[in-house]
């Protein structure tokens, strides 16, 4: 039988508060705007015809959209998840004007998943499932996938899933 060390992670105390703080892509957003601005002029002044024409404008589409997330990046922050006591602060979405805050009966599960996440979804993605819905997290806003595996566990473990 193995020791545990006084002081070591599992020696915490449940009650503990747990405070992650998002992470945002911003300069992701402003290259791929930057990308697609190139792809849009290419293709209204040089291919020109219908066809250039509309591929022309579904560009400039994914232009305003990449920009519109880069100027969100400025303007709001990427959010946090915050537990203190019994309750559990939740944001909607990136850059969401506030959280959603919940007390912990009424959080169902928190769990990683690995494998099954769309193909465009970076995982693992960190769900937490409540009375109100479903959040998910991929992986790319957090700072390191050991964020997410705290957050999964602490709330885990507060609900009474993990002993």
């Amino acid at each position: 039988m193995t020791k545990k060390k006084a002081g070591s992670r599992d020696d915490r105390s449940a009650d503990e508060p747990l405070d992650v703080e998002l992470e945002h892509s911003r300069w992701r957003h402003f290259a791929w705007g930057a990308v697609f601005g190139i792809f849009a002029s290419f293709l209204l002044f040089r291919v020109g015809g219908v066809l250039g024409i509309l591929l022309g404008i579904v560009a400039l589409a994914l232009l305003v959209r990449s920009g519109w997330a880069f100027v969100l990046t400025c303007i709001r922050p990427a959010g946090r998840i915050l537990l203190r006591g019994d309750e559990l602060h939740l944001p909607p979405r990136l850059h969401a004007d506030g959280s959603l805050a919940l007390p912990l009966g009424e959080v169902k599960h928190a769990y990683l998943l690995r494998r099954s996440v769309g193909w465009t979804t970076p995982g693992p993605l960190l769900v937490v499932e409540t009375a109100k819905g479903r959040f998910e997290y991929p992986r790319d806003w957090f700072s390191s996938e050991g964020d997410q595996r705290r957050v999964a566990n602490v709330v885990s473990r507060r609900i009474g899933h993990i002993a």
